[in-house]
């Protein structure tokens, strides 16, 4: 179950994800989809606490950009291991603040993004595209 949230809340441009909220949450049992955030076009950085989790455990991703466009981004040991693209409805597809146009529909999910190897925290980083835009997120562990 996701952790508390210790917001701090700052505007943002899409070039500038790092302005967004910033939460964090506590990951301390696999085979559990938990719920990191939801929201519109602030976006979010989510820090996940895993140090409870085992070494050797294999992560994933599931989000929903419902149909404005947002773009997921997960980082571990400091390097990114995902980046789902814009996601959404395609109406938006010639937009030019969706650079690369859109890599699928909203509703998706990531497996196997990265195996814990000693590093305590990973990070799920959401790009809201819109002032319209609601999405949401869910990470899990998995041991093999």
């Amino acid at each position: 179950m996701a952790g508390g949230h210790d917001h701090s809340v700052a505007r943002r441009t899409l070039a500038d994800p790092r302005s967004v909220d910033r939460a964090s949450d506590l990951l301390d049992a696999c085979d559990v989809w938990s719920v990191a955030n939801s929201g519109g076009a602030e976006g979010t950085v989510d820090v996940w606490d895993i140090s409870a989790i085992a070494d050797g455990a294999a992560f994933d991703l599931r989000f929903d950009a419902r149909s404005e466009p947002d773009r997921y981004r997960v980082a571990y040991a400091g390097v990114q291991v995902y980046d789902s693209g814009w996601r959404g409805a395609s109406h938006d597809d010639d937009d030019a603040r969706f650079e690369g146009g859109f890599a699928g529909p909203g509703r998706d999910e990531a497996l196997d993004l990265f195996v814990k190897r000693g590093h305590a925290q990973c990070t799920v980083t959401v790009v809201g595209g819109t002032s319209s835009t609601v999405w949401d997120d869910r990470v899990r562990c998995r041991l093999p």
